[in-house]
């Protein structure tokens, strides 16, 4: 999407004697970070798994292009603003399906599962405890896997409405308005119960407060209210009825409260684990990393013993990055995050000297001379003010298509949801659509505020005619701190939610990190700004198109093709037509050369048909395929699992002594060696390890892997993970 957005932005640029490029050291940062995630991520799909590293790099590109696009979109202060509203509304419409998900769809499904379990499932599968896990979590999910993840999306939605509300500047009215959604908004981020972003929303509303506090008290210092424009009184009486709440819940709640500091200290380290194992795989792959979506191939080798589960990311961004991309990206990202705060900390300074005074946007000639004031000139004729006001107020604005932007997002969702692996439906559109649209209403008088022209009250006032009153007239309908602060701070609770829970990665929290970086850029004022011509745009557009159908053949049309024929292949399985079943995995496996799931799936199914029929070509299409779903996923503990778990149910369907046996059980010997390298604190893994090597006859080695195994086992705390009581005698017997 964003690879288009950028061709279409070119095409416009054609039409143009020239167009402006607005840089600066950030973006330069950020171009740093793409290029060395780019070549991490070409690496990894020379030596690991190649899928996952393609899919990441064209994700990582699409990143960088929404904040490069968003560097040049956003112009004027109520376009900032009204991206800002567009993003809050939608994240009260994705609460309000949240909310109608786990009291509504979630008790229906749960309802249904439990009628119907034991036609889905068998009593012993695995998927069954998971889904039955899965159903019985009390959070809110929304259209996100985790709810951790959604609550890491309202975060810096949830910091702005407060904002919205501690604004001295807005009127009332605006305030009551916003709350009513903001509402939805807070109720479920505490019902997310996340406690990483409980904890980064509480930081950004007090950094929020601060900052508020100390801008106003310059202007009215003797005005005896806060900057919510209460009286102290009023502040004090709130305080102490909020205090006495909380002391009367956690009265009513103890338990509760003391389960959850419980949990708290348990999930602290549980990241602590993640994070030591994550810096020995550092230490390994310190320049290009484990390679860009390969973090948990890798992880499974460095994993602790007493570790509960084989995460997908270190839960930090910085560990994230620096794990799968190597030291240079991590650095790229510091060097983004301090070019960013030296941006953004003049807005800081001049809200604690001087209150709100605004800074504009000023990235292009014809902006600056359309307020009156010509830059070869220190002088301006008093006339000129209030044509100039008038024209900047009735300069065309983008607020408008912003505002139809997001019911077309809402719109798109529903074509792009159902190529996606769980399709949401119709009912997140239906739910979320009209609260959103309700929200974006009742933002809509805080995007169009124009604060007074003018000094700040009690403050030096500027001639008329003059350059600073001029600068100062280009402020107010431009670019100014609050803006700036409002990103700042926001970016900064989303990044301490980050540090804890992770997910730089995941499209939804990326996407909304790079817009606030890039919106407060855009409001902090003055940027290098760069004059090409057409050639270059020409060129640009060359570019930017062949990288639009390497993008599609690479990584949508393989992809989703591949996914397609693995789908028909299950139903054709599940019908008893073998043939159309063969075929359609065979094209799957075709469809999509860099993924291991059609392989995977194609070894499975051939090695059902010959267990069923004996068909020799069905043998030598399993093992054939089973080859190619460890060599396109090397470092995958679960593959060589799978593969070893097929070689030991080959040997096993041959009569003890026979050739073919002793050859598939040292395959399996092999692949088990592998996942075990892969993955050496698994005690499932080495279990099997033992079964097959006392079915060799290795009783020594079989006896050796055991006694790990059971060690293993007794390390393990939580119940879902150790050996199953069944597989416990049989390894028990090998002692």
């Amino acid at each position: 999407m964003w690879i288009a957005l950028g061709v279409l932005w070119l095409l416009g640029a054609l039409g143009k004697p020239q167009f402006t490029v607005r840089t600066g050291w950030t973006d330069a940062a950020v171009l740093l970070l793409l290029a060395w995630h780019t070549l991490a991520s070409v690496a990894a799909a020379v030596q690991a798994a190649p899928r996952p590293a393609v899919n990441m790099l064209w994700e990582w590109l699409g990143f960088s292009l929404c904040f490069f696009a968003l560097r040049q979109f956003l112009q004027e202060r109520s376009e900032v603003r009204a991206v800002m509203a567009v993003m809050m509304a939608t994240a009260v419409g994705l609460s309000g399906y949240g909310l109608y998900k786990k009291y509504c769809e979630v008790p229906q499904t749960r309802a249904y599962y439990h009628a119907h379990r034991d036609q889905l499932f068998p009593p012993d599968a695995p998927e069954r405890k998971l889904l039955e896990d899965r159903l019985a979590e009390p959070y809110p999910r929304a259209t996100f896997a985790l709810s951790n993840s959604l609550a890491g999306f309202l975060v810096p939605w949830a910091v702005i409405y407060w904002a919205i509300m501690l604004s001295p500047k807005l009127p009332r009215r605006t305030k009551i308005l916003a709350a009513l959604p903001a509402a939805v908004l807070l109720v479920c981020l505490l019902l997310t119960r996340s406690r990483s972003a409980l904890l980064a929303a509480a930081l950004g509303a007090v950094a929020t407060a601060v900052v508020q506090r100390t801008g106003v008290s310059r202007d009215r210092p003797s005005s005896g209210r806060t900057p919510a424009g209460l009286r102290r009184w009023q502040w004090v009486a709130m305080v102490v009825v909020l205090v006495l709440g909380l002391l009367a819940a956690a009265a009513v709640l103890s338990d509760t409260l003391c389960r959850g500091l419980s949990g708290a200290a348990k999930s602290f380290r549980y990241r602590l684990e993640y994070w030591q194992a994550s810096a020995a795989m550092i230490a390994d792959h310190p320049w290009l990393g484990c390679g860009p979506g390969n973090f948990q191939d890798y992880y499974t080798r460095y994993k602790l013993p007493h570790a509960p589960e084989e995460v997908t990311d270190p839960h930090n961004f910085l560990l994230e990055i620096w794990a799968t991309a190597g030291t240079p990206a991590a650095v790229a990202m510091l060097l983004v995050l301090w070019f960013f705060g030296r941006g953004v900390a003049p807005m800081f300074r001049r809200a604690i000297s001087t209150g709100d005074t605004a800074t504009p946007i000023t990235n292009e000639q014809p902006r600056a001379q359309s307020s009156g004031f010509d830059r070869r000139s220190d002088t301006l004729a008093s006339h000129a003010i209030a044509p100039a006001l008038s024209a900047i107020q009735q300069a065309s604005s983008a607020t408008p298509h912003i505002a139809a932007g997001m019911i077309v997002g809402f719109a798109l969702s529903l074509p792009l949801g159902a190529i996606s692996v769980a399709p949401p439906g119709i009912v997140p559109v239906v739910v979320g659509l009209p609260l959103a649209t309700v929200a974006l209403a009742a933002l809509w008088p805080w995007v169009n505020h124009r604060s007074p022209v003018g000094p700040p009250a009690g403050g030096p006032s500027t001639t008329v005619g003059s350059r600073a009153s001029c600068e100062q007239l280009r402020c107010q309908q431009s670019g100014g701190p609050e803006e700036t602060r409002l990103a700042a701070v926001a970016a900064a609770a989303m990044l301490v939610n980050l540090l804890a829970a992770g997910g730089i990665a995941y499209p939804a929290l990326a996407l909304v990190f790079w817009l606030l970086l890039a919106s407060g850029l855009n409001a902090a004022g003055p940027s290098s700004v760069v004059r090409l011509g057409r050639i270059v745009a020409g060129a640009g557009l060359l570019l930017a198109l062949g990288t639009l159908v390497a993008c599609y053949l690479t990584a949508y049309a393989p992809v989703l093709r591949s996914r397609a024929l693995m789908e028909v292949a299950v139903r054709e399985d599940a019908a008893g037509r073998a043939d159309q079943a063969q075929q359609a995995v065979a094209e799957a496996v075709a469809a999509d050369p860099l993924s291991s799931e059609a392989p995977r799936l194609a070894a499975e199914l051939a090695l059902k048909r010959w267990l069923k029929e004996g068909n020799p070509a069905a043998l030598m299409a399993a093992s054939y395929y089973t080859q190619q779903m460890v060599r396109l996923s090397p470092r995958s503990a679960a593959a060589w699992r799978a593969a070893g778990d097929i070689y030991r149910q080959m040997a096993e369907a041959y009569g003890e002594g026979q050739s073919p046996q002793q050859e598939f059980l040292l395959e399996a010997v092999a692949a088990y060696q592998q996942a075990v390298e892969c993955y050496p604190s698994s005690a499932l893994y080495r279990a099997k390890l033992a079964l097959v090597l006392s079915a060799l006859g290795r009783h020594a080695e079989a006896r050796q892997e055991a006694e790990i195994a059971l060690s293993l086992d007794a390390a393990q705390e939580m119940a879902e993970k150790k050996l199953a009581p069944a597989l416990r005698r049989q390894i028990e017997a090998l002692r």
